[in-house]
């Protein structure tokens, strides 16, 4: 799993509103999680550029590092693929045992996955499941118990 710096973490607790790290229990857990879905935006904005402008290279925020100093400096966040990149990464840096995970968003005849989204382990046996691309609706951020 790609990691952020020290430095990076850091900054990004700092803009979440956080003096400190959570606490690596659901408590810490659901704070850093509900602080993500209000602050960072499931949006398309820095890839819709890239793409109108023919740009041949990596996508913009496909690494973790990239996706958080876009937040950072310019208040933009990304869909499912890198969103859920940053937001594990910046889990992990945080303590948490978190993981990216795919899945499919329809049902078809052999459809292969096509969303990203991210778990966590608490206690070494419990993962919760979350997905911050439907943050327009924060109510619908809340951890999901597997």
């Amino acid at each position: 799993m790609a990691e952020i710096s020290e430095a990076l973490t850091e900054r990004m607790l700092n803009r979440l509103g956080f003096g400190a790290r959570p606490a690596l229990d659901l408590t810490g857990l659901t704070a850093l999680y509900d602080a993500w879905c209000r602050k960072v935006p499931f949006d398309n904005v820095r890839k819709r550029i890239h793409v109108a402008a023919r740009n041949p290279a990596q996508l913009p925020g496909d690494s973790p590092h990239d996706l958080i100093e876009g937040f950072l400096e310019h208040g933009v966040g990304g869909t499912c693929w890198s969103l859920h990149g940053g937001l594990t990464a910046f889990f992990a840096a945080c303590g948490f045992d978190a993981r990216r995970a795919i899945g499919t968003m329809m049902v078809a005849p052999n459809l292969p996955p096509n969303h990203g989204s991210a778990v966590v382990m608490l206690d070494g046996r419990r993962f919760w499941s979350m997905d911050a691309s439907n943050t327009a609706c924060p109510s619908s951020c809340k951890w999901a118990r597997l």
